[in-house]
């Protein structure tokens, strides 16, 4: 393991001690012995079939997948998502849960290509009635898949309210990508481009005594900013090497950074109602106005140069503190 994946781990580790959580780690997938053990000798971890679990005077952590589950495969990312809820419940019934704080990370894998849906589930055709998308076979099948990630996330809402934690516990939802499906641009999947298709994700907070009746924010930002936000809703000092900052914080500038690196490399940023691409690879730029152009069809950086100068400056400054953290990581 690299040194400062290792320092990260024992940083993390070191304030989860502090918390006296419960932690538990569980996903669909099969995660590989060389890939665990990488991760948890580290820590001084032990992986035995499937399963890591390390029990000290102050935090627990265990660390599933499906063979650990005992669940049947459905393709090659694993099993069925409600086989992860489950064995989440489980967990949460155990003693290490029921005594102190707990914290769970949950990866659903269902809402992967090519989007199973489980033997004798409810097919809905989203598009009855109407006009065909594009690729109406894979959208339909990713609906069902979102749909079927909604239902397992009410059972553990209804789980957490039956046993008395829903208003001392707080779920996030949110996803590391979106996915395209060859409109309003002819691309699919997630990672070779930067349209909003490709970087839209979810991001949910739920308690029913912290955000009672619901909210919606129109907030701009990123990834790196959904740990500070948490942070800020539970009342905790986020680290202060942290890059990003709490997106309800007012002063938050409404902005964030993207890239792409498949087939080209992609620089963007968008700024306000400005949506700015950089292919550093062919050279090229590309500038929207999301207000009046949300599907990203009129390039209009030839009418408005300023623009274009000030958000490419603003994707180098952004190169260049990236560069010095990374740089900063490998010392």
């Amino acid at each position: 393991m690299h040194s400062r994946w290792r320092d990260r781990l024992d940083r993390l580790l070191t304030w989860k001690r502090a918390c006296t959580y419960a932690l538990v780690l569980i996903g669909v997938a099969l995660l590989s012995r060389s890939t665990a053990s990488g991760l948890l000798d580290a820590a001084g971890w032990a992986f035995t079939m499937g399963i890591v679990l390390f029990s000290g005077s102050l935090y627990a952590l265990a660390l599933t997948d499906v063979k650990a589950l005992g669940a049947p495969y459905m393709f090659t990312w694993g099993c069925e998502d409600r086989y992860m809820i489950d064995g989440l419940i489980k967990w949460i019934d155990q003693d290490a849960a029921k005594n102190k704080p707990f914290f769970a990370l949950t990866w659903t894998q269902q809402t992967h290509h090519p989007y199973p849906a489980a033997e004798g589930a409810t097919h809905i055709d989203f598009f009855a009635g109407g006009p065909l998308p594009e690729d109406d076979w894979d959208l339909g099948n990713y609906l069902n898949a979102i749909r079927e990630a909604d239902t397992q996330i009410g059972r553990l809402i209804d789980a957490l309210t039956e046993r008395g934690l829903a208003e001392d516990t707080l779920i996030v939802i949110t996803g590391d990508h979106g996915e395209a499906f060859g409109s309003p641009h002819r691309t699919w999947g997630h990672g070779p481009r930067v349209w909003e298709e490709n970087l839209h994700v979810p991001f949910v907070l739920w308690n029913p005594k912290l955000i009672a009746g619901g909210r919606k924010s129109d907030q701009i930002g990123g990834l790196c900013d959904l740990g500070a936000t948490v942070c800020d809703v539970v009342g905790v000092t986020p680290a202060g090497d942290w890059q990003g900052r709490s997106l309800l914080d007012p002063p938050h500038p409404p902005r964030t950074y993207f890239s792409a690196a498949n087939d080209g490399f992609l620089l963007g940023v968008r700024a306000g109602k400005w949506k700015y691409i950089y292919s550093a690879t062919a050279g090229k730029e590309e500038l929207y106005d999301l207000t009046l152009d949300a599907e990203e069809q009129r390039n209009v950086v030839g009418a408005n140069r300023s623009v274009g100068v000030e958000m490419r400056k603003r994707i180098s400054a952004w190169l260049g503190s990236q560069k010095k953290r990374y740089q900063a990581l490998e010392k």
